[in-house]
């Protein structure tokens, strides 16, 4: 009887993506790519034991201003966000979401958002990125409407 191999797990893959842009006197380069990383999802069908598995994404992100100066050049990743997404749900979430929204004056915001993968339950975040390469996190908070 041929020894039982373990069972390969079915990772649904992370979609990259690619952006390189210039918006005023910025130009904006930045990639979301695999980082290695799963979170698990349980799917409650009524079986014991299913449980699907996402890859999850990080952002490098690269800022220029007027052609030369290197605003920003780092990786943007789930753990930025901890003082915003509580440390026992934090592994249930990945990025989802990551665009450029504006520039204004001397800022360039992005919006990002990073969800349990499959369902709207999501954290939402602006990413506001200064001329001197600093970096402020606001989450945005979703109004509830009126039912």
């Amino acid at each position: 009887k041929p020894a039982q191999v373990g069972k390969e797990l079915r990772v649904i893959p992370f979609e990259a993506e690619n952006v390189d842009s210039i918006i005023g006197s910025y130009h904006v380069l930045y990639k979301t790519q695999d980082n290695g990383q799963i979170v698990t999802y349980p799917i409650t069908d009524g079986k014991e034991g299913n449980t699907e598995y996402y890859a999850c994404g990080d952002v490098i992100l690269t800022i220029n201003k007027d052609g030369k100066d290197i605003l920003l050049n780092r990786k943007i990743q789930r753990d930025d966000f901890r003082a915003f997404i509580p440390e026992k749900e934090i592994v249930k979430y990945s990025l989802c979401y990551f665009s450029i929204r504006e520039v204004i004056d001397n800022e360039i915001t992005f919006d990002i958002s990073f969800c349990v993968p499959d369902t709207d339950v999501c954290y939402w975040f602006e990413l506001v990125v200064s001329d001197n390469g600093s970096i402020k996190i606001n989450e945005i908070i979703e109004q509830e409407s009126d039912m």
